[in-house]
C-alpha cells in the first residue's frame, strides 16, 4: 500500500490524498483518490490487466465514486502479444456497449518502413468516424500522415515531412475537400538544417500557383537575443509586400501581422518587448 499525501506551502492542512493498492503478481492496482483533502475518498480506480492464453493483454480500468458502490466508467484495452495492434474501448456507466472505439494497428513492411492505421468509431452501433495513416520510411527520414474523413477512401489531409541528407526538412500539408477529391489549398515550409531560417509557399486555393511566400531569417546574437528578419511576398516573389526586424528574449509578447491586400494572417510569433 502506497499513500501520498499533499499539504498546504506551511505543510498544516492537507489539500489531497491518493492511496494505492497493488497485488502481489502487480496485475491488480486500485487507486482510492481525496481530492479536497477532506478524508473522505471521492474516487476509486480500479485497474485490472489479464494475460491471454495467446500472450495477448487485456486492460480494464474502471473508475467508481468514492465509497466504490456507483460505476461511473470503464475502459477496455487489449493488446496484442507482438504489441502491433490495439484496440481501447470505453463505456459509460454500466453500459455493456461501447460509446467510443479506437483501433491502432502498425504494419512492419519489408524494407523496414512502419505503416500505423488509427481508426476511430463512435456510438454502441460503431460507426466509423475518422481514421489515420501514418507512414514512416525505413531510413526514417520521410513521414507522411494521412487524415481521413468517417469512411471515405480518399485523405482529407496529406502532411510530408522529408530531411533532406544535410539536415534540412520540408512539410507538405495539402488540405482537400471532404471527399478528398479536390486540393483546397497547399502550404510548403523549408527549414534549415540549424533551424534558423524557414520559407512558406501557400497555395491558397489549390490550384498550383503560390500566392505568398514568407521567409523568416535569425540571427543568434552575442548577448543571447534573437534578431528575426520576416520577409513577405506575393506569389513567389520577387514582388516584397512586407519586411520587418524584430529582436526577441527570453521574455516574449505575442503580436499578430497582416498581409496587406489579404484577409489572413501571415504572422504570427512570440517577440519580445524590444523591438529593432
Amino acid at each position: 500500500m502506497d499513500t501520498k499525501s499533499v499539504y498546504s506551502p506551511n505543510g498544516v492542512t492537507l489539500l489531497s490524498r491518493s492511496v494505492t493498492t497493488t497485488s502481489g503478481d502487480g496485475l491488480t492496482q486500485t487507486v482510492q483518490s481525496d481530492l479536497n483533502g477532506d478524508g473522505t475518498f471521492d474516487g476509486v480506480q480500479t485497474t485490472t490487466t489479464v494475460i491471454n492464453g495467446d500472450h495477448s493483454s487485456t486492460t480494464t480500468v474502471v473508475t467508481k465514486n468514492g465509497a466504490g458502490t456507483v460505476q461511473i466508467d470503464k475502459s477496455v484495452t487489449t493488446t496484442s502479444a507482438d504489441g502491433l495492434s490495439v484496440t481501447s474501448k470505453a463505456y459509460q456507466g454500466t453500459q455493456s456497449s461501447p460509446y467510443a472505439t479506437v483501433t491502432d494497428v502498425t504494419v512492419l513492411g519489408g524494407d523496414g518502413s512502419t505503416t500505423e492505421t488509427v481508426t476511430t468509431f463512435a456510438g454502441t452501433s460503431n460507426v466509423q468516424t475518422g481514421k489515420q495513416v501514418t507512414i514512416l520510411s525505413g531510413d526514417r527520414l520521410t513521414t507522411t500522415v494521412k487524415s481521413y474523413l468517417g469512411t471515405n477512401t480518399l485523405p482529407e489531409v496529406i502532411t510530408t515531412v522529408v530531411e533532406a541528407a544535410d539536415g534540412s526538412k520540408t512539410q507538405t500539408e495539402s488540405h482537400y475537400n471532404p471527399t478528398g477529391s479536390t486540393l483546397l489549398s497547399k502550404v510548403t515550409t523549408l527549414i534549415s538544417a540549424d533551424g534558423l531560417t524557414s520559407t512558406v509557399s501557400t497555395d491558397a486555393n489549390g490550384d498550383g500557383v503560390t500566392d505568398a511566400t514568407q521567409i523568416v531569417a535569425k540571427v543568434l546574437n552575442a548577448d543571447g537575443t534573437v534578431t528575426a528578419t520576416t520577409r513577405t511576398y506575393a506569389g513567389s516573389g520577387p514582388a516584397m509586400l512586407t519586411r520587418s526586424a524584430t529582436r526577441l528574449s527570453r521574455r516574449a509578447a505575442t503580436v499578430c501581422r497582416l498581409l496587406p491586400s489579404m484577409t489572413e494572417m501571415a504572422t504570427t510569433r512570440r517577440i519580445a518587448a524590444r523591438q529593432t
